[in-house]
């Protein structure tokens, strides 16, 4: 999986002001999921603009909601535009297709469901308070039991409730970034590690050192002694940067 540059810079540039009034109504275009990728950004840009709810017509939310099933492209586009539109209605439909949880066995076929992870943490930060129950879903999502079956998925679900603050997602984060390594051999895991893991490894390690307030220098095509010596820097800088000890039943990461 990986998520385009022009996802990330759509749908990350959500604002941390509080939550106004939808100002309009906006429908979907009839071609918006054929637009070339600069006509896409600029009916974005005029319709959806940044740091404002903009409210999406009835129809046009179904819409949304299904292509987030359909084809990788249709689906990402479809993220982009509910994490635009910063409304509650919006976000409950991104709410609603990753509580499905639904696997994908094709590589590219995930970014979607990513870009939807990260625009529930972007629509949380807006409003904290009303929105826990998004920061809760996140975590849900990551934490062992029932957890996200794609693992980039979950990887970016954890990444936006430990920014949270949900510490509880510490020890799955930690057990990926050990893929790969001399540890990582030994550790049980709730999850199968695919043959290109360099994403959700190195999302992972931003992730808690962001967590921890220190630069990511992670590599994740470094050697294996180097990527396990970060590892356990990372989970030292946990330990004692926070003073929180392991979760009560939180599987350890190095058995």
């Amino acid at each position: 999986m990986r998520v385009p540059v022009l996802a990330w810079i759509l749908a990350a540039a959500c604002t941390t002001a509080p939550v106004e009034a939808p100002a309009q109504t906006v429908h979907l275009p009839d071609d918006w999921s054929d637009l070339d990728p600069v006509a896409f950004e600029a009916w974005l840009d005029g319709e959806l603009p940044l740091g404002r709810p903009t409210e999406l017509s009835e129809e046009s939310l179904s819409a949304l909601a299904t292509s987030l099933a359909a084809h990788p492209q249709s689906a990402l586009r479809s993220a982009i535009v509910l994490g635009r539109s910063e409304t509650d209605a919006a976000l409950q439909v991104l709410a609603e297709r990753l509580e499905q949880r639904v696997p994908h066995p094709d590589r590219n076929a995930d970014a979607g469901d990513v870009t939807a992870a990260f625009a529930l943490f972007k629509g949380y930060q807006r409003s904290p308070g009303p929105r826990s129950r998004l920061l809760g879903l996140l975590e849900a999502l990551a934490v062992p039991g029932s957890p996200h079956p794609d693992l980039e998925v979950r990887v970016e679900c954890a990444g936006g409730a430990l920014a949270g603050g949900r510490e509880s997602v510490v020890p799955f984060l930690l057990q990926v970034i050990r893929i790969g390594t001399w540890d990582g051999q030994q550790q049980v895991t709730d999850f199968t590690a695919s043959a290109t893991t360099a994403w959700a490894r190195d999302r992972a390690a931003r992730a808690l050192a962001d967590y921890c307030g220190v630069p990511s220098d992670y590599r994740a095509d470094g050697s294996i002694p180097d990527r396990q010596a970060h590892a356990d820097r990372l989970e030292q800088l946990w330990r004692s940067s926070r003073g929180t000890p392991r979760p009560a039943g939180a599987p350890s990461p190095t058995p």
